[in-house]
């Protein structure tokens, strides 16, 4: 058993559509963009030492246009899970 994670595993153009091809199942991981994005600011406080309006900065031009991204390929998966919270 060999289990991928990743946000662009589901993408339908580039390299990344061909992955779908070698995988027997896709699962997208279903959580609120805004709660995503606190998630990510409060991830980059405490892996980088960053305060809040650095992680908010790098979360505003960098994570939340990939999570956007990634929100759309959701109908590519056979499973949707919802989130739990934390």
């Amino acid at each position: 058993v060999v289990l991928l994670e990743g946000n662009y595993l589901l993408l339908d153009e580039g390299d990344w559509a061909q992955v779908r091809e070698l995988v027997d199942d896709c699962w997208f991981i279903q959580v609120d963009l805004d709660e995503a994005m606190e998630r990510v600011v409060r991830r980059h406080m405490a892996a980088w030492g960053w305060d809040e309006e650095q992680a908010r900065a790098r979360v505003e031009y960098n994570d939340r246009p990939n999570a956007e991204l990634i929100a759309t390929t959701q109908a590519n998966a056979r499973k949707i899970v919802p989130s739990l919270p934390l």
